[in-house]
């Protein structure tokens, strides 16, 4: 709905797609600076990064993109506990792309106080995903989302993804707790990325062989442009 009406309001300037792009585009690196600028020890590394990873699917996956870079400028509300804002980032985002729900859970996990229950809930949620990732993947695809997304989910056009993508959140993962290990909890943004990492890696490990899971997992995988 969201996008639909931004593609809207630009129809009534014009139909020219060169020109919605370039407005697509503005508005979404408006977005990117801001994250930049105010989460980023390095802006230039953080921007590299981004330029590498992300840069090229952003251009063909416009909606998702947006829908991320909105989620990652909710950031402060997460971590100053304001759920009203949160919950306004979150329905721009998913009325941008519907998946987008994905990224709710972390205000809820991130606000855990207790450091062995915050590692315990990721646990968890790791071991939840991997036992059931199937059954939700399909579920959600389907029945939430009232079949939207079955052009990916039941034809083979769209092939299931492989263990590379999660060995390499993995890997990154593992980096980020061996250099900030003494702050990985005890530092706000710190907790929050490495929370959005093990949710990353978790969704993406526990989808293998399932289409699109890169994708979703990306909402959080995100933060390595900070990390």
């Amino acid at each position: 709905t969201g996008y639909r009406l931004l593609i809207k309001l630009y129809s009534c300037l014009s139909t020219d797609i060169n020109g919605f792009l370039f407005i697509h585009a503005l508005i979404s690196q408006i977005l990117l600076y801001r994250i930049l600028k105010r989460f980023s020890a390095s802006p230039f590394i953080s921007l590299t990064i981004y330029m590498i990873v992300m840069f090229c699917p952003s251009i063909y996956i416009l909606r998702q993109y947006l829908a991320m870079l909105v989620l990652f400028n909710s950031i402060p509300y997460i971590i100053d506990r304001k759920p009203l804002p949160f919950i306004i980032c979150t329905v721009i985002g998913v009325s941008i792309h519907n998946v987008s729900v994905v990224f709710f859970p972390i205000y809820f996990l991130y606000g855990i106080k207790s450091n062995w229950k915050l590692i315990l809930a990721l646990v968890l949620i790791f071991v939840g995903l991997k036992v059931s990732f199937t059954a939700v993947h399909y579920y959600f695809g389907d029945a939430v989302f009232s079949g939207l997304y079955d052009t990916y989910l039941y034809t083979d056009k769209y092939e299931g993804s492989n263990y590379t993508e999660s060995y390499i959140d993995l890997c990154i993962l593992l980096a980020y707790v061996a250099i900030a290990w003494k702050h990985i909890l005890g530092s706000e943004m710190d907790k929050l990325l490495f929370i959005a990492m093990c949710m990353g890696f978790s969704i993406s490990f526990a989808g293998t062989s399932l289409p699109l899971v890169g994708r979703l997992a990306l909402y959080y995988t995100f933060a390595m442009v900070l990390v």
